[in-house]
Order: C-alpha cells, then structure tokens, then sequence
C-alpha cells in the first residue's frame, strides 16, 4: 500500500469511528445502538464505554477498512473524504 492509501484508510476509519460514537446516523441507527448497548449492558460496560469512543471503535474499524481498500477502493475514497470535510469542520 502507498502513503496515500494509508491516509484515505485513516481518514475512513476517522469518519466511521465519531459516527457511530457521536452522530445518529442514519434513520438514528448508531443512536440506538449506542442506547441498547447502555439498556444492555449499563454504563460501566466496555461494550457500552466502546461504542461511545471513537478511539475505541478505530481499533476495531481499520481492519475492516484495510480489507474494503483491496475489495472496494471507491468506498474507503468516499469515506476518507467525508472524513476530512468531518475534520476540518471540527478544527474551525
């Protein structure tokens, strides 16, 4: 893999990581996964606590977007550039 392809994958795995942490997604998908997880499991839950960290959620993302560059290059490119337009609108 080139320098680029590192990049676009880390910007992917950015973008996927704070969605399902802190956005509802869409149809408030990751917002009810994040509360079920809670309803579940309770607060104090690492599973509960995971779902809410992005850091957490990038260990488990990258591989997954590492594999979806080889089988769908197109895919990691269009997250990786909704992961740098989400970046650069938490930096303003």
């Amino acid at each position: 893999m080139t320098p680029l392809a590192y990049i676009l994958v880390s910007l992917a795995t950015y973008r996927v990581a704070t969605d399902i942490a802190w956005e509802d997604g869409p149809f408030a998908v990751f917002a009810w996964m994040r509360g079920r997880a809670m309803e579940r499991f309770g607060g104090n839950h690492w599973i509960a606590d995971g779902l809410c960290c992005p850091i957490c959620l990038s260990f488990w993302i990258a591989p997954l977007a590492l594999s979806a560059w080889v089988y769908a290059p197109w895919l990691v490119m269009w997250l990786a550039v909704a992961g740098g337009a989400a970046l650069l609108a938490r930096w303003q």
